[in-house]
């Protein structure tokens, strides 16, 4: 029984992979439905999952290509002929994301998405952008306590003229 890869986000690489005859880091094929995709082969590098290896689909339809070659570019596709990527080693380290599928009541790990190396990163802010930021922001940050304030307050009690007699 294998074991199921954890979710989360990695450092992966592309590994070549034969099939048909054929050893390369990005393959394509056709689903029993008549849809084009593109897979790669990912060896996990970082985390509890290192060493562990999952393949990455993309789509190539009208909905799904452009997210496809976005992915096939960070692991290091160049060119405009995806045909030639098969001749390609695609060997820049990405970002994946590992989610879990069920699919026929099994759990499954899932390439979701595939991202530039550090490309999710962010640049921290100095002391001087933070209190502008916080200057810029203070009024909306008042309204949005104010706001709670409001909605947890008790409501107004009827005025007197409204209470039934007894």
């Amino acid at each position: 029984m294998s074991t199921l890869t954890p979710t989360g986000t990695f450092e992966a690489v592309a590994v070549p992979v034969e099939a048909e005859g054929l050893k390369a880091y990005v393959h394509f094929g056709e689903t029993s439905t008549g849809k084009y995709f593109a897979s790669v082969r990912c060896r996990l590098m970082t985390g509890e999952a290192a060493g562990a290896e999952e393949v990455w689909t993309g789509y190539l339809t009208d909905s799904t290509i452009e997210r496809t070659i976005k992915a096939l570019r960070a692991f290091g596709f160049k060119g405009d002929d995806l045909s030639a990527a098969q001749d390609q080693e695609l060997t820049n380290r990405v970002e994946v994301v590992i989610e879990h599928e069920e699919y026929k009541e099994r759990t499954y790990a899932r390439i979701r998405w595939v991202n530039d190396l550090g490309s999710r990163r962010f640049k921290a802010l100095d002391r001087s952008k933070l209190r502008t930021l916080g200057g810029e922001l203070r009024e909306r940050v008042a309204s949005v306590d104010a706001q709670a304030a409001q909605s947890s307050a008790p409501p107004p009690a009827p005025p007197v003229d409204d209470l039934p007699p007894f």
